[in-house]
């Protein structure tokens, strides 16, 4: 679903100046060599740039040239954006970044986030893979129990970073909480009509199988507002610091004694 390198380069070349900038002292004058994620969705096009400067190594010694690794995320154009609400996912990382990461620190760091009102939306993250060693688990089913407990410990700690905000800084918590912007269940949402059908589907088999026309009937009045009366009930929420988290969102490493991270 991303776009091709060579396509990006008429609006990746000026967000590469704001971020070497950014970036400070010896960064003033640079190129780039920029990739696409094999490893993406449709909710964003996302690019690996490496940024090297062109200055002379401080380190005359070892001749070493400063480089940046860096994570380009971009709103992806076309219908996609739209069924997916890029413009609202964006808008809540975006927002995650500049309120509630400065009290997380484990997440990547935020180099340089804007939101526009077009698809010019794009956040600029370190690339954690490079810098801190870490790496999706490549396992889509059947993971390894330890990268489960790893990712279980790392969202309680996560967790327990957002209670502690919650006694020392309830308002700016709650503040942050309620400029998030749904999603997923939004009045106008196509799960409606997926769940709905998909809960009804079934009975046109039973009733091609002549099954009792009153009991499909009332089967079917119970069902037909599965979205309303079961969907929307089971994800009403109780703790409003809750989070969810999948596997594109979690990455590991071991550490120096074996224990992944």
């Amino acid at each position: 679903m991303c776009e091709q390198t060579e396509d990006c380069q008429f609006w990746l070349k000026p967000l590469i100046t704001k971020v070497s900038s950014i970036l400070g002292k010896g960064f003033e004058d640079v190129r780039y060599e920029v990739s696409v994620s094999t490893d993406t969705s449709i909710n964003s096009n996302i690019f690996l740039v490496n940024v090297v400067s062109n200055a002379n190594p401080v380190d005359e010694a070892n001749k070493r040239v400063k480089t940046v690794d860096i994570v380009v995320k971009k709103m992806p154009t076309g219908m996609n954006k739209d069924v997916v609400r890029s413009r609202e996912q964006f808008h809540n990382e975006i927002l995650f970044y500049k309120k509630y990461a400065q009290y997380y620190d484990r997440a990547p760091r935020c180099i340089y986030a804007t939101e526009e009102p077009s698809t010019d939306t794009v956040i600029v993250l370190e690339n954690v893979a490079n810098k801190r060693g870490y790496s999706m688990c490549k396992w889509k089913y059947d993971t390894p129990l330890e990268y489960t407990l790893a990712a279980l410990r790392e969202i309680a700690r996560f967790h327990a970073t957002a209670y502690t905000m919650k006694r020392t800084r309830e308002k700016e918590l709650f503040d942050f909480v309620d400029t998030i912007e749904e999603v997923k269940f939004y009045p106008e949402t196509t799960y409606r009509g997926l769940f709905n059908g998909t809960a009804t589907r079934s009975l046109n088999s039973l009733r091609k199988q002549g099954y009792d026309k009153e009991f499909c009937d009332k089967l079917e009045a119970r069902l037909a507002n599965t979205y309303e009366d079961l969907i929307l009930k089971f994800i009403e929420v109780e703790e409003r610091s809750i989070t969810c988290c999948s596997r594109r969102r979690v990455t590991s490493r071991k550490s120096s004694s074996s224990t992944l991270r």
